[in-house]
């Protein structure tokens, strides 16, 4: 019986968050289509909101920057 109620009120918390967004709404939803790995031909349609993708674009490039910083650093140690 607790445990049913507890899990009442944590769903109507999570409910009453997706529900007060207004602002996800001001952003729209970008649809592009991405290249299935292993494929020539195939590709996948992937509809994300713009802010997602600014998101994953910064990530990336965080990502590459320490990759060629940890090569780069390497390699300057080797010699």
């Amino acid at each position: 019986m607790l445990t049913n109620m507890m899990l009442m009120v944590a769903a109507t918390a999570a409910y009453s968050d997706l529900t007060v967004a207004p602002a996800a709404a001001a952003d729209p939803i970008v649809c592009r289509r991405e290249e299935i790995t292993g494929s020539r031909v195939a590709k996948r349609r992937v509809c994300r909101p713009r802010s997602e993708w600014a998101q994953l674009r910064n990530a990336t490039r965080d990502t590459t920057d320490q990759l060629i910083r940890a090569a780069t650093q390497g390699a300057r140690e080797s010699r």
